[in-house]
């Protein structure tokens, strides 16, 4: 029997999917080439929001996927693909550098598309297994108990820092591969 919060990913899931379906297998394949040399798979702890009235103020793992470059025509296609915005990062850009352009989505989108592009990756493939078992990890625990699952997923957060020879937490408390 599936929790109620199954239910609602399942739920959110399978719209995005009907959207990705019209993507024919050259484009995915197209796409997940690209994530393999241009993409990231981080994995966010952040704590709840302060501002809602249950304050959750424990620390939840989220996936987050990331696409980067400086031509923006292949995110275009992610997010005509999966959905989610293409914006410009002007943090890292001089005056003589291009605009470097992001691609970044969260939560189920991020699930989608790893579970579409899976068949297809080479480099990125292991990290996208990974994430895709803290996603499974967390469809178990209703939200109040997430703080349970962490036993579970903290060790796969190492996993995915050791295949990045990143064996330390980032500042902004990611784990980045």
């Amino acid at each position: 029997m599936m929790t109620a919060l199954q239910e609602r990913n399942e739920e959110a899931r399978e719209e995005i999917r009907e959207e990705a379906r019209k993507c024919d297998e050259k484009t995915l394949s197209y796409l997940a080439g690209f994530f393999d040399g241009e993409g990231s798979v981080m994995v966010d702890r952040r704590k709840g929001r302060p501002e809602r009235v249950n304050k959750n103020m424990h620390m939840t793992p989220t996936v987050t996927l990331k696409v980067c470059n400086t031509d923006p025509e292949p995110l275009f296609l992610f997010a005509e693909v999966f959905g989610g915005t293409v914006r410009v990062d002007d943090s890292v850009r001089s005056g003589r550098n291009k605009p470097l352009y992001n691609y970044r989505i969260h939560k189920n989108r991020s699930f989608v598309v790893l579970e579409m592009l899976l068949p297809y990756l080479r480099v990125k493939r292991s990290q996208a297994e990974l994430a895709l078992k803290v996603y499974e990890i967390q469809d178990r625990y209703d939200r109040h108990d997430m703080q349970e699952s962490m036993s579970e997923v903290l060790p796969l957060l190492e996993q995915l820092a050791e295949l990045n020879n990143r064996k330390h937490l980032q500042k902004d408390g990611r784990f980045i591969l």
